[in-house]
């Protein structure tokens, strides 16, 4: 026979009632028979007393339980997410690095800023550590580039310009200890930007999302991360873990299947690279 399962709420609730159900009976109990009438007299004077008490107070009370009741809602709601801010996201960044023996960084970037402007020098020369950057297709930028450009050239605004951004980036030579490879995504706008974290044991994980601005009113690229902060998992729980890997994943795909290097470039590509 299975019997229904009870919640800890239900339980505590139980332990009370039958605690002070138990204590009125300890204190009938304690007492001879021929004191109870004396003793209900002097316990039904201060129950009017105190229910008097009660009512002259009634608006103090009703507010008293009102913001109980309120502070028990709010007690009982799931947490939310851990959204950090940017400078928030920048010392939980470090503190991971600092304490904890990273492997592998994996970033989803535009232009590698979402991880770049908060690495320490370092990160850079930490011995066995492996980056793999996922950047846009400096390519695919320009293209979007010159017709957003073209679009807004009577609007005073200021132009976007990435692409070039992107492009010396790329050749830029790397020269540090921890081993860095750039791959460029062309089949999508930027969407995803985040980070993985990852040592031997445990996985950590900073992810957002880019917003699109059809017209940006500071001008610049359509496409918008900064001061968003991050949501952060440090997969404690099941369903963090779940999550990182599920966005892990994604970085898997895009980097085995939907992107290439600066040496393996898209054959349609060849004519925009210098020989």
């Amino acid at each position: 026979m299975r019997f229904p399962s009870v919640s800890k709420e239900v339980v505590i609730t139980a332990i009370g009632i039958a605690l002070g159900i138990l204590g009125i009976m300890i204190a009938i109990l304690g007492i001879s028979p021929d004191e109870w009438p004396t003793k209900i007299d002097l316990w039904t004077g201060l129950l009017k007393d105190g229910l008097g008490e009660l009512f002259a107070n009634k608006w103090k009370v009703i507010s008293a339980l009102i913001l109980a009741f309120a502070v028990g809602f709010i007690a009982k709601r799931s947490p939310a997410p851990n959204i950090l801010s940017a400078a928030e996201f920048e010392r939980r960044f470090h503190t991971i690095f600092e304490q904890q023996d990273i492997r592998t960084l994996l970033i989803f970037g535009y232009t590698h800023e979402t991880v770049r402007d908060y690495q320490k020098f370092e990160h850079l020369y930490v011995d066995g550590l492996e980056i793999r950057v996922l950047n846009r297709s400096w390519i695919a930028e320009k293209i979007d580039e010159e017709v957003h450009n073209k679009k807004i050239e009577n609007l005073k605004l200021r132009p976007w310009r990435k692409a070039e951004t992107i492009s010396q980036a790329a050749r830029t030579p790397w020269t540090y200890t921890s081993r860095r490879e750039v791959r460029y995504y062309d089949f999508s706008h930027p969407i995803i930007k985040g980070a993985i974290l990852k040592s031997k044991k445990s996985t950590w994980a900073f992810v957002n999302f880019y917003e699109w601005q059809e017209i940006p009113a500071q001008g610049g690229s359509q496409f918008k991360g900064a001061d968003l902060g991050m949501i952060f998992l440090d997969g404690s729980k099941l369903q963090e873990r779940l999550k990182i890997h599920a966005l892990e994943s994604q970085f898997n795909l895009i980097w085995k299947f939907r992107s290439y290097n600066a040496e393996t470039i898209n054959e349609e590509y060849s004519t925009y690279f210098p020989a």
